[in-house]
């Protein structure tokens, strides 16, 4: 039978999957206790490259935070493929 973690750690590889396969440029990381998303995104300085970052989403690193977290992300995901099309 797997443990909670290893079953936790298959869910949000899956869900990176999706959002890898989905080319949205962001992926969800464990930070401490919670969940934060990894994106690139433009710099706070003027004239300063795109940077790597962390945005946190103050939710647990559990099963119910992954599950709220995919739900914030991928209607936003599909919402902008949307509008891309011109729909």
């Amino acid at each position: 039978m797997p443990r909670r973690a290893d079953a936790f750690e298959q869910q949000l590889a899956l869900i990176n999957q999706g959002l890898k396969a989905q080319r949205t440029g962001v992926s969800i990381h464990i930070r401490r206790q919670g969940l934060a998303l990894l994106s690139t995104l433009p710099s706070k300085t003027p004239g300063k490259p795109p940077q790597q970052q962390r945005v946190p989403l103050s939710l647990k690193a559990d099963s119910q935070g992954l599950a709220r977290a995919s739900d914030l992300i991928i209607p936003s995901v599909q919402d902008r493929a949307a509008k891309a099309n011109g729909k």
